[in-house]
């Protein structure tokens, strides 16, 4: 998340998304979505956004 600053533990994410897409009531602002949505770079990135657009 370098594009805004953030820091963020990318496991800790991944398992955000995985419960949210399982139906848990998760709000995850759509900025932190987006960048790994679009632009995808590594193997894990790869899954955050599959998880995202699957949800």
């Amino acid at each position: 998340m370098k594009k805004f600053g953030a820091r963020i533990d990318i496991d800790e994410f991944v398992q955000l998304l995985a419960r949210r897409l399982a139906g848990a009531k998760l709000i995850i602002p759509r900025e932190l979505t987006d960048v790994l949505k679009d632009l995808p770079q590594t193997a894990v990135e790869r899954h955050c956004s599959d998880l995202i657009q699957r949800y």
